[in-house]
């Protein structure tokens, strides 16, 4: 593949990872009512955002978990990928 094509998918591979990041905060703070999968006590499960525990299904805890995942393994991708980017910019 060409050093410019290889180029535009890693800036597009690191835009992936921002609007990733950007949904996570957007959909499990203020939809969600918190942050983070945090913990479950007597089969209640609760998100956490600051100290404020928000009670949800388990669906919903279970989405929250993922996507937590998802979004620092993609963080890590797109770290990656905009350092490749910037290395093949130094090339052309």
């Amino acid at each position: 593949m060409h050093p410019t094509k290889r180029r535009i998918l890693y800036f597009c591979i690191a835009a992936i990872a921002f609007i990733n990041a950007f949904a996570f905060l957007a959909i499990n703070a203020f939809f969600l009512g918190g942050g983070v999968a945090s913990e479950i006590r007597n089969g209640h499960y609760y998100l956490n955002n600051h100290g404020r525990f928000t009670e949800v299904s388990r669906l919903v805890y279970l989405y929250a978990d993922i996507h937590f995942w998802v979004t620092w393994i993609l963080i890590l991708i797109g770290s990656f990928a905009v350092g490749r980017a910037v290395r093949l910019r130094r090339q052309l």
